[in-house]
């Protein structure tokens, strides 16, 4: 019974050997912070520039809707619907 002990004990060990070893990514975010909040900003404006190109932030003035998704199938069926409901 004891030797199962610290058998598991040596395992244990090992075990947080390995989970305390250094990582590439945690060292590069020490050794270099200002490539990281760098690398965070240009994926911001990427993302923004691709926000403003593909024109997703006007508001459209015809319907219930916030923003222009007009293409969407959700949408289209949303608007045969209150088209079928003005009718009848």
């Amino acid at each position: 019974m004891a030797s199962s002990i610290y058998r598991d004990n040596d395992e244990v060990k090992e075990q947080l050997r390995r989970s305390g070893a250094p990582m590439k990514l945690t060292n590069f975010m020490v050794d270099h912070p200002c490539k990281c909040m760098c690398c965070g900003y240009l994926v911001l404006i990427v993302l923004t520039v691709i926000f403003f190109m593909g024109e997703m932030y006007k508001v459209s003035m015809d319907g219930r809707r916030d923003y222009l998704a007009e293409y969407d199938p959700i949408v289209i069926d949303w608007d045969m619907i209150g088209l079928a409901s003005k009718v009848v």
